[in-house]
């Protein structure tokens, strides 16, 4: 805009300030100062995701901005019902969360955590995970095991709080006796290695059972290992290949590289070289690389 109103300036210089020159002239002053303005304008780039916004914006606010990146990306309306939605939630989730609804609460600890509507923020998404499960008997068992496992996570990696791996397995514990299947896994590992808690591999191998049982691939191809190596279970090669199939079916690159290994060996299943390099070929196109 701002240039096109240089130009039209330009050329109504040239033709001279009477008549049509003037009229152009003029045009090419309003397109100028309005490519100022629209130029301090902050423009909301969303991409395929939605970004943060400052809550602090009124709806007519959120709208102008949404709309203005419309104007200029054209694309279709999907992000900017999503954009609009987001910040809505959030507001709305904030006023219940604060009367102390515990279904607000757990959803408001996602808005931070995943930078949904408002500014990521760790720290403030562990406040309210915590405050929703101490309301816990108010939630659905899916909605307090995923808060749980997700306290767990943060405690984990050291996110909006010390890292802690006792804290952690705490609350793995709690979400894996919701059912949550990531928490039964994330437990199971924890006894695996003996990381926040005393290294038990018949433990690990319950905890990879039950998220495994929900299909888990990653418990799936944890377990089919326990079995191949006599972790927590009798060594059975059959049912080694039973998890390893389970998990490679589901795209677990590592699990298709050890059904490889057993087709090609003869491990728990007939020897089988073209089918052996199936599965391996399968690993390799998702850039697997063994590790020993």
């Amino acid at each position: 805009m701002f240039w096109i109103g240089i130009l039209l300036t330009g050329i109504g210089l040239v033709i001279g300030l009477s008549g049509r020159g003037w009229t152009v002239f003029l045009i090419g002053i309003c397109c100028v100062v309005l490519g100022i303005i629209t130029s301090q304008i902050p423009v909301v780039h969303l991409g395929n995701e939605l970004k943060s916004i400052d809550e602090s914006l009124t709806p007519k606010q959120v709208s102008d901005l949404a709309s203005r990146h419309l104007l200029k990306r054209g694309d279709d309306a999907v992000d900017t019902e999503f954009f609009l939605g987001a910040f809505e939630s959030v507001k709305k989730d904030r006023k219940a969360a604060e009367r102390g609804d515990a279904d607000a609460q757990y959803s408001l600890g996602l808005h931070y955590q995943q930078g949904f509507g408002v500014a990521p923020d760790e720290a403030e998404a562990v406040k309210w995970f915590r405050k929703a499960v101490e309301h816990g008997d108010a939630m659905s068992q899916f909605k307090l095991g995923d808060c749980c496992f997700n306290l767990g996570n943060c405690y984990l990696h050291g996110k909006g709080v010390i890292k802690d791996l006792d804290e952690s397995v705490k609350w793995f514990r709690k979400a894996a006796d919701q059912n949550n299947a990531k928490a039964q896994y994330n437990l199971a590992f924890a006894y695996h290695n003996g990381k926040g808690v005393e290294k038990n591999d018949v433990e690990a191998v319950k905890w990879f059972r039950k998220a495994a049982d929900q299909e888990n691939k990653d418990a799936q191809y944890n377990l089919g290992v326990c079995y191949a190596d006599a972790l927590g279970v009798t060594k059975d090669a059959t049912e080694a290949v039973k998890w390893f199939r389970k998990a490679a079916e589901q795209n677990s690159a590592a699990a298709q590289y050890n059904l490889g290994l057993c087709y090609r060996d003869g491990f728990g299943v007939a020897k089988d070289d073209v089918e052996g390099k199936k599965w391996f070929n399968k690993a390799i196109e998702q850039g697997y690389i063994p590790t020993k």
